[in-house]
């Protein structure tokens, strides 16, 4: 399912129009991703739905010059997002439970 798929069955169950299903799908992720880029939140929680959390990478050491092993630099630490689906929605997406 694409993006304009998912708004059109918003708008289909919901009756609601198009343009706002896509407003508030777009504001709904601006929030999160604002709130777990922050730090104000350790997770924000989606009732039935899931629970997004911040992870941050580790950082390591890589070697820029492989003949002069004293040319290093740090990388990596970078933060991302990662989505803990509901046990209710898990359920739901189950086929096993069919």
């Amino acid at each position: 399912m694409n993006p304009t798929e998912l708004l059109q069955a918003i708008q289909n169950v919901s009756r609601i129009p198009k343009a706002t299903a896509r407003e508030v799908l777009e504001t709904a992720a601006e929030i999160i991703a604002e709130a777990l880029r922050e730090g104000d939140a350790p997770a924000v929680k989606v009732p039935g739905f899931g629970t997004f959390k911040a992870r941050t990478g580790k950082t390591r050491v890589m070697q820029l010059n492989l003949r002069d092993p004293e040319q290093t630099r740090l990388v990596g630490g970078h933060r991302r997002a990662r989505l803990i689906l509901a046990k209710p929605f898990r359920d739901r997406v189950d086929i096993r439970s069919l």
